[in-house]
């Protein structure tokens, strides 16, 4: 499969019958990003709010986590792409918004040290010893 053909797949994943089942990739992850904030939100103890853009990246991840078990699935490779575009079409609604400093961000490293340090990991019942917000 070229790249052309892998994001012409892609194309007509995220425009065709998906977008007719789930709506708009703004809208969908707007969703999901508002279950799993919750979801996070319980299981850290900690108030957590997810973007739509986190959405996009995170089912990147999975799709990479699921790529190092079996790299020569071609779909994992599509649906990447169809999540990078949905990823960047999110990016480009929202850009004035980043630009101004609407959405604190945290790294990976911090990100790790948050659930490494909150109960679900380390089995304590107390309350997470971060402070930083998402």
């Amino acid at each position: 499969m070229t790249r052309t053909e892998t994001l012409q797949a892609a194309e007509k994943a995220v425009n065709g019958d998906r977008q007719g089942e789930y709506g708009t990739p703004e809208n969908n992850f707007k969703n999901i990003a508002g279950f799993w904030s919750l979801y996070l939100s319980s299981r850290l103890n900690k108030e957590i709010e997810l973007q739509p853009v986190d959405v996009a990246v995170m089912l990147d991840l999975m799709k990479t986590a699921r790529l190092i078990q079996s790299p020569r699935k071609l779909d994992t490779w599509i649906d990447k792409a169809g999540y990078a575009a949905c990823g960047a079409e999110i990016v480009s609604h929202t850009i004035s918004t980043y630009k101004k400093g609407g959405y604190e961000t945290m790294n990976h490293k911090e990100l790790a040290n948050l659930i490494a340090e909150s109960n679900c990991v380390n089995g304590d019942s107390s309350e997470p010893k971060t402070t930083k917000k998402l």
